[in-house]
């Protein structure tokens, strides 16, 4: 298994997303570790953040592991359009605790994911995400996965010091 830039794994990622929006599910962990799994496909990545909204990593394909438990009830993954009503409901429900009633959020996680491509319509006034479901550490989901987590976590370390350099002097 040969490790590869995150940002191509992604790109891979999104394209089979494109082509097939239903059935993903997408883990993540507060180390770094991604799971992407997809109908018939599977990645782990290993992500260094670099800000919020800027990382570099690498990644593995894996199989898709149907024995995997990490599931969840929750929808599966994906890109949902809202409407101007749909917006403000959501919008509206958190202005009223703070938080989004669970009621609302998984009526509006039951709609169908779409592809980007069909996220251009007129009169769309958002794009719903998710879920992303979290865990506590992925390396130890399955086991045996703990060597993966290691090496993945040696290469995206070794790309992220060749290309910012000075940014990993800071860390040593």
């Amino acid at each position: 298994m040969q490790a590869e830039p995150a940002e191509s794994i992604l790109k891979r990622v999104m394209a089979q997303y494109n082509e097939r929006p239903q059935g993903w599910r997408v883990f993540a962990d507060s180390r770094g570790n991604l799971l992407v799994l997809g109908p018939g496909v599977g990645y782990r990545l290993k992500l260094v953040p670099l800000n919020p909204r800027e990382f570099v990593g690498v990644g593995v394909d894996i199989d898709p592991m149907e024995d995997l438990r990490l599931g969840t009830r929750l929808p599966f993954y994906g890109l949902r359009p809202l409407s101007g009503q749909q917006t403000s409901e959501l919008f509206g429900a958190m202005r009223q605790n703070g938080q989004i009633g669970q009621d609302v959020l998984l009526r509006l996680l039951g709609a169908k994911p779409t592809s980007e491509w069909d996220l251009k319509e007129e009169g769309l006034a958002g794009v719903l995400t998710g879920p992303v479901v979290t865990h506590p550490d992925l390396s130890a989901v399955p086991a045996g996965q703990k060597e993966l987590e290691e090496r993945l976590s040696l290469e995206a370390n070794r790309l992220f010091r060749a290309k910012y350099p000075f940014r990993a002097g800071i860390y040593g």
